[in-house]
């Protein structure tokens, strides 16, 4: 096949990959989850206040938060330096962005590690069919994860670049492409450190096999290299327990089951579909039996063993479940990719020594195959994601409405969905906000001042505010409440009525 059809071949599986990903923004302009929300107040907080994200953003008073995914914020915080409008409103697009990087990685990586087009083009098709779900938080939305994948892949391209780098070059062991690796480490420590130590543990594994020649960087036996590997090893995860006990930071390594709800077991065959599994075990075949790069072996063993270790004791260890599960499927689209590869050239080889015209033959391999990849995209995608709205254009409206007529010291009571849209819209503050991956405040008092009887709106407010300007050192000069139906208090003031219907509090002196 000629190089540019090759190409536009991976441009239109690309296309498609995006098509998928981002469809629930076909007739939805906005931030499909509240988590992504708190990740632009997050860059938009170091923009505007010139902080570390290390405080709350919607919060007018210092709540401290521990943020393991700074890197990601700074990263936003710079796209909002230089790309003009509201975030809120181009945020969706960094769907396509990662959707393409992540693609023409996967791409890359697999045609390194396998060295066919084809196998690496379906690679890329299969990954495009990861689902998102109410926990597994994938190609629909822009988090952390997003760009955890596009290091994951990169580390791996950088891995594979020094590992076969030639033994005769000057300086073999401490090479750029070790350099390339140890840089994307150090972000990914920042901006997402499941992706740290999948990897970490993947590589482990495949260290400790004997499926590759990396003793030679160090002139070392085979036997002595893994012997002192193993040592090593040792006594950096016994440091480790240490001093994550000692810091009581196991919360951070050990995730149970309640650390991310999970609606039901993902079943690792059926939840990929049928079709594909059977694909990838025959991937997984071919690679056994051809004796081709085994990475990808230990990739799929170290998944396994945490999906199962999970499902019987309850917790993981190093990788939270939702997010080990993604990087699982990952893999496993690899695998699919090489199994279509591997049934194409078995069924050839076959009738090609039967068959002098094996054209035919070619033409119906290749047309079932497309039948049974078109049949589990049908059965994936039969019912769209269609998540629940933040918000829609009268509420949006409503917040720029409040952005452009009250300054930031103006406290925004609203319920659990609206707030979390306030500081990324309007840079207001609120009371509190629900736990999502950000939470904080007094989150249970936003939902009693928009239904609670104007008696009752009253007395809270005239006690809890004086309360709150305490909290804020005197920054809260003013409280709008927001509302989806008319409120006929004393104490409420109209200032916008096209609904949401907007009130200033009326405060007693």
């Amino acid at each position: 096949m000629k190089k540019w059809m090759k190409i536009t071949l991976l441009c239109l599986v690309i296309l498609i990959n995006i098509l998928l990903a981002y469809q629930p923004h076909f007739n939805y302009p906005y931030p499909l989850l509240t988590d992504e929300y708190n990740h632009i107040s997050f860059g938009k907080h170091i923009v505007n206040e010139h902080k570390f994200p290390f405080t709350n953003p919607y919060l007018a008073y210092p709540e401290k938060v521990v943020n393991l995914e700074s890197g990601f914020h700074f990263f936003l915080a710079a796209t909002f330096l230089v790309i003009p409008g509201e975030p809120v409103l181009y945020y969706k697009y960094f769907i396509i962005l990662f959707m393409i990087i992540n693609s023409l990685l996967l791409f890359y990586l697999v045609m390194l590690w396998f060295k066919n087009y084809y196998s690496a083009l379906l690679s890329v098709l299969f990954y495009g069919t990861i689902k998102s779900t109410g926990d597994l938080l994938v190609h629909n939305y822009f988090l952390p994860l997003t760009m955890g994948i596009t290091l994951l892949l990169l580390s791996f391209i950088f891995f594979y670049k020094w590992e076969n780098s030639r033994n005769n070059e000057k300086n073999n062991l401490l090479n750029k492409y070790l350099i390339y690796l140890i840089i994307t480490v150090l972000i990914t420590i920042l901006t997402y450190p499941p992706t740290l130590t999948f990897l970490a543990g993947v590589i482990f594994l495949y260290i400790l096999s004997t499926n590759h020649e990396m003793h030679e960087k160090f002139n070392l036996k085979k036997r002595h290299f893994l012997t002192y590997f193993a040592i090593l090893s040792a006594i950096t995860i016994i440091i480790s327990i240490v001093l994550m006990i000692y810091l009581n930071l196991t919360k951070y390594f050990i995730f149970p089951d309640t650390w991310t709800p999970i609606k039901a077991k993902y079943s690792p065959i059926f939840f990929f579909g049928i079709i594909p599994s059977i694909f990838a075990f025959l991937g997984l075949w071919s690679i056994i039996k051809e004796h081709k790069n085994k990475i990808i072996l230990y990739w799929l063993l170290f998944s396994i063993i945490q999906i199962y270790l999970f499902y019987i004791f309850k917790f993981n260890i190093l990788v939270p479940f939702a997010r080990l599960f993604v990087f699982y499927l990952i893999g496993l689209t690899i695998l699919a990719g090489m199994g279509v590869v591997f049934i194409f050239n078995s069924t050839i080889n076959y009738f090609n020594k039967n068959y002098k015209n094996i054209g035919y033959i070619k033409l119906l391999t290749i047309s079932l195959i497309l039948i049974l990849i078109l049949a589990n995209y049908y059965f994936i995608f039969k019912n769209p994601l269609n998540p629940p709205h933040i918000i829609d254009d009268k509420t949006y409206d409503a917040l720029q409405f409040i952005k452009n007529n009250y300054h930031n010291g103006t406290i925004i009571i609203a319920d659990s969905y609206i707030s979390h849209a306030v500081y990324p819209i309007t840079q207001g503050k609120i009371l509190g906000i629900i736990g999502a991956n950000l939470g904080g405040g007094f989150p249970n008092i936003n939902n009693e001042l928009i239904y609670a009887s104007c008696k009752r709106k009253k007395e809270i407010m005239d006690r809890y505010s004086k309360e709150y300007l305490d909290y804020t050192q005197g920054k809260a000069n003013g409280y709008i409440l927001i509302s989806n139906f008319i409120q006929n208090c004393d104490s409420l003031e109209p200032i916008y009525e096209k609904g949401p219907y907007l009130y200033k509090v009326k405060l007693t002196d």
